[in-house]
């Protein structure tokens, strides 16, 4: 069976981020680019996979 959907390109991204007190970020938190559009997740030891990532662009680390 043949299946089509849609799909996003773009440029990886591979960071690793701190809280200010120098902990990691919780893993599994959403990454989310300025218009709160969802590309990345936060993994182990707070490295964030990503992709679709404007240049120079701010991004956001969400969690509950």
């Amino acid at each position: 069976m043949l299946a089509k959907f849609a799909t996003e390109q773009g440029q990886p991204l591979m960071m690793r981020v701190k809280r200010d007190d120098g902990s990691p970020l919780p893993m599994g938190a959403d990454v989310l680019d300025a218009s709160g559009k969802h590309v990345g997740v936060v993994g182990q030891a707070g490295t964030v996979f990503g992709r679709g990532v404007a240049d120079k662009s701010s991004l956001t680390v969400r969690w509950t």
